[in-house]
């Protein structure tokens, strides 16, 4: 995949004074730090928001509100029992994350290739999110400016005037990854549960059964281009 930076402010421990920012990509990239440094709440932001990217990685064809500037709703965060537990609790200002494309690509036949997202959760609707999404070539100008637009395929569309082909493939890619990023806890005693579930790891009689199933099965599991965090 692309390498994409990942930047995020006013959610859990990261305030907008101090933000978490990662770059991921192809390879190993290993987090490292003392205790209580984010490093487990910054895997956790992937996995909360799992719902969000499925939305966002559907294209400006499939989800066209993507490109279009309207809202967009999600029904919780996995793993929290109260939805306010996602803001930072040091101010009162709303949530943002940014991805950015660290090496976009401009294919044939597109003028623009969307490099950077960067989306906002106001606390007073903490449900619903808002997203502007920047080319490389328009800078921080949105690619939605209210001429609306027109889908081509999956990876491009046309603005309304039809005079810019912007190309999503890129982006894309990466919410594609994140969406399909896998979060296995740290656990002591996993064989000792019963059957449950932490995070995506199942434990106890559940994980004995999947081990056993890998085990007998004909197809491993697939983990090739997939993020995992440990």
């Amino acid at each position: 995949m692309k390498t994409a930076r990942l930047t995020i402010k006013n959610y859990r421990g990261f305030s907008d004074q101090t933000p978490a920012c990662v770059e991921v990509g192809e390879g190993l990239t290993a987090l490292l730090g003392p205790n209580n440094a984010g490093k487990s709440s910054l895997k956790l932001f992937i996995y909360e928001m799992r719902a969000l990217f499925d939305v966002l990685r559907r294209g400006p064809a499939r989800s066209p509100q993507i490109i279009g500037g309207s809202p967009i709703g999600v029904g919780g965060y996995p793993g929290t029992s109260d939805v306010a537990e996602i803001f930072n609790n040091s101010n009162d200002r709303d949530l943002t994350f940014e991805i950015e494309v660290v090496d976009p690509t401009l294919r044939p036949g597109s003028s623009h290739t969307i490099n950077r997202l960067v989306g906002t959760c106001q606390r007073s609707s903490p449900l619903q999110w808002s997203f502007r999404f920047c080319s490389l070539q328009s800078g921080s100008s949105p690619a939605h400016s209210g001429t609306g637009y027109t889908p081509i395929d999956q990876y491009r569309f046309r603005s309304g005037n039809g005079q810019t082909v912007y190309d999503f493939e890129d982006m894309l890619e990466i919410l594609e990854a994140f969406f399909g990023a896998r979060y296995y806890g740290a656990f002591r005693n996993a064989l000792n549960q019963g059957s449950s579930q932490h995070y995506d790891f199942q434990i106890g009689t559940a994980f004995i059964d999947l081990w056993n199933n890998w085990k007998s099965s004909l197809t491993p599991p697939a983990l090739s281009n997939r993020l995992i965090f440990i």
